[in-house]
């Protein structure tokens, strides 16, 4: 997983870190740094849309890491007694990261839930309480005049299809213990258990394949719902930071588009090409946006 876009510069010692890639962006991280009207950009706003956006980088993160997990768990314990101490430990190991995405999917829909009310708080029926009855309601049709029909579907569709078994698994992840992974030889699938007194086994068949639907199904909701936002967004420019070299930010103004790449909208790093030619913005040759002319 590529964590920085890095364009080398004549000092091998000082890359331009590039933070403006549309093309590589989520809907949530457009409408992160675009969110401006028809919205009322609270900081209530801002919150919710910055905490879906932080527990998705999370979940992004964690997943890449656990398909890595799973290719040395799979390696390291076929053969092996199902209780030896290295399948205990590589088993423990990877329940507790896939219980862990499991949380942070649930978390992000958390933070679906704060975007919404701090965008239609005012409307009937919606609330900021509990991520269930946010989904449930929208199920219902319960949301008052004024609550956005496509929202409300997706909402539904959700709850309907696969939101309470994501809901499930979060509870009860939460408050068990650590479960335990085994690898099936003959089918070569892993499946994950949760035994716990006086509760219902837990039992997930597969448990790499059903984590990775459960995910797709979280990021296009969010790819949906924020992507609809994004859509309905006034045409206005946003001052954008494109980078950072030597410590300097170096910036653009640019609207919100579908198609918007590196090259669009046009240069604000004027005051570093008329000083010290080491400061050039580095990435000049490369960018389209350089030689827009300001409007």
């Amino acid at each position: 997983m590529k964590f920085f876009n890095l364009i080398e510069t004549d000092d091998e010692d000082e890359p331009f870190n590039v933070l403006f890639e549309p093309e590589n962006w989520t809907m949530v991280r457009r409408f992160l740094y675009f969110v401006d009207q028809p919205f009322e950009k609270t900081p209530a706003l801002q919150r919710g849309i910055s905490a879906t956006d932080n527990h998705f980088e999370k979940c992004k993160i964690l997943r890449s890491h656990a398909k890595e997990l799973e290719s040395t768990f799979l390696d390291s314990v076929k053969g092996r007694k199902k209780y030896d101490d290295i399948y205990v430990r590589r088993s423990k190991t990877y329940s507790a990261l896939v219980e862990t995405i499991y949380c942070e999917l649930y978390s992000c829909l958390n933070g679906l839930r704060d975007t919404i009310f701090a965008i239609y708080g005012g409307v009937q029926r919606v609330q900021n309480k509990k991520t269930s009855k946010f989904f449930s309601l929208a199920s219902e049709g319960k949301y008052g005049q004024g609550f956005p029909e496509r929202v409300a579907n997706l909402l539904s569709d959700a709850y309907l299809s696969w939101f309470c078994e994501l809901r499930d698994i979060r509870v009860e992840v939460t408050h068990r213990n650590v479960g335990f992974c085994y690898l099936d030889e003959k089918s070569n699938k892993v499946q994950y258990q949760n035994l716990a007194p006086n509760k219902q086994d837990m039992i997930i068949d597969d448990i790499p394949a059903e984590l990775e639907k459960m995910y797709q199904h979280v990021f296009g909701l969010l790819e949906q719902i924020f992507g609809f936002f994004c859509s309905i967004l006034w045409p206005k420019d946003i001052h954008i930071v494109c980078g950072i070299f030597r410590d300097r930010g170096y910036t653009r103004f640019v609207k919100h588009s579908h198609d918007m790449s590196f090259n669009s909208g046009w240069c604000f790093s004027e005051e570093w090409k008329n000083g010290d030619p080491l400061n050039y913005c580095p990435a000049r040759h490369q960018c389209g946006a350089e030689n827009v002319p300001r409007i």
